[in-house]
């Protein structure tokens, strides 16, 4: 299969040719493809033999879809439609075959695929913003305090 390779933003991309319209049309994460990022996710060979995708369902009466072929259902999230599934890279161009091209993925209740990328917090403009930084610095540690946690994805 031919890929196109670029660069944008500080991060290397190898895009199948087959995926250019998909990413262009919403329905595939361009991010599955960027190598900076699957690196920087702990998706690189070195780290792992398996990549963790998201599927979306296709239709808004659908469940969260079911594994394509090659790939097992990590976790299945009905009411949002949506199933986070393990695929060993030994089976990625399986399980591409099934999910690249729009009609196939359809087939199987899936209509979107991302990359289940890490999320990383960036404490560089909200600790100051709320004086987080001063409070430490003046001893106050938040011990024996009691924390709500409130998750934004």
């Amino acid at each position: 299969m031919g890929f196109t390779r670029f660069r944008a933003d500080c991060h290397e991309y190898a895009v199948p040719i087959d995926a250019v319209g998909q990413i262009s049309q919403g329905r595939v994460d361009q991010r599955l493809f960027d190598v900076t990022e699957l690196v920087a996710s702990g998706y690189s060979d070195r780290s792992t033999d398996t990549l963790r995708v998201l599927v979306g369902g296709a239709a808004p009466s659908a469940g969260s879809p079911d594994a394509p072929k090659g790939a097992r259902v990590a976790a299945a999230f009905r009411t949002a439609r949506t199933t986070a599934l393990t695929v060993s890279k030994k089976s990625a161009g399986t399980v591409w075959k099934q999910l690249g091209t729009a009609s196939r993925a359809r087939t199987s209740g899936i209509g979107k695929v991302w990359l289940d990328g890490r999320v990383r917090a960036t404490l560089d403009t909200s600790v100051p913003q709320i004086g987080a930084d001063k409070a430490h610095r003046a001893g106050v540690t938040g011990k024996g305090t009691k924390v709500a946690v409130l998750d934004t994805g």
